[in-house]
């Protein structure tokens, strides 16, 4: 199997002189939030401001190849930095009671759900087999930044579309 996403050491750069968190919030006057892009009107929301990182919390940034998709990032509760010329997710949703293991592992489950949203043609049947498990809907939901059921419609009819769709080769049959 190929790697989904790479990951780089991200240890000791400094926001601004190493790198540009290119990923924004909008936060309308009800106090909903949506992910912010320049197809929006600043002046629509209550406030805009970057998704957040944490300097000590950010240990790795994933390279997810080409084409980053900022607004399913930040609904997943990943943030987009330009580091070097080149966008890559890191981490910036994670409450800081959480233990490093529920962190590291939450990250992990988005970055399973971007790549699948991302790339529809792979098959990851353990994080299909995950999603139909009592409860990870919601837990899912619980741990993404913009709670948005549009992902997880995404997610299923992937999953949907790729039935039927099999690993297994056919030995071409002998017609002695």
């Amino acid at each position: 199997m190929t790697q989904k996403w790479i990951p780089i050491e991200f240890i000791g750069h400094s926001k601004n002189d190493d790198f540009k968190i290119v990923s924004k919030i909008g936060m309308f006057h009800d106090y909903s939030f949506i992910p912010y892009s320049d197809k929006y009107n600043e002046e629509d929301f209550k406030s805009v401001f970057e998704t957040a990182y944490d300097e000590l919390a950010t240990e790795y940034i994933y390279d997810v190849g080409d084409n980053v998709n900022i607004e399913l990032a930040v609904t997943l509760g990943l943030g987009v930095i330009d580091y070097e010329n080149k966008l890559y997710l890191y981490n910036s949703f994670f409450d800081e009671e959480d233990y490093y293991e529920k962190i590291y592992n939450d990250m992990h489950l988005r970055l399973g759900v971007y790549y699948q949203i991302q790339n529809p043609n792979f098959k990851d049947t353990k994080l299909e087999i995950l999603f139909k498990t009592k409860g990870a809907i919601e837990y899912f939901m619980s741990i993404m930044l913009i709670q948005d059921k549009r992902v997880i419609n995404t997610l299923f009819n992937i999953f949907e579309s790729q039935k039927g769709i099999s690993n297994v080769v056919e030995f071409p049959k002998n017609n002695a």
